[in-house]
């Protein structure tokens, strides 16, 4: 499931990563300060790093070592979990027209 969300992020804002949803990302407050983050679930790494492709900032990946899960299971593939991702994509798609600059003609 995160391969797809990962494509689904290259696809729609051009996020050129990995693994969209690995937990660890490193900012300068000063770099993510002014941002207004609308998601609180599945879609926040995304509408984070759509946010950094789109400003241009520069991306660095850098290999992090997953140790295995030693108690409790995933979520992110139950019924609810991916509603609300769909749900908070629905919103940052509607959030990028909304504010996509006018073509000049």
């Amino acid at each position: 499931m995160g391969c797809l969300w990962t494509l689904t992020g290259r696809c729609l804002f051009g996020i050129r990563l990995r693994d969209l949803n690995c937990g660890l990302k490193v900012f300068k407050l000063s770099a993510i300060r002014p941002w207004e983050l609308q998601c609180i679930g599945p879609g926040i790494n995304m509408e984070i790093m759509s946010q950094v492709f789109a400003a241009g900032n520069p991306v660095k990946e850098v290999g992090c070592k997953h140790r295995a899960r030693t108690s409790g299971k995933q979520s992110g593939a139950s019924l609810p979990v991916v509603l609300q991702g769909l749900s908070e994509l629905a919103g940052m798609i509607a959030a990028r027209r909304r504010f996509r600059p006018a073509r000049k003609e």
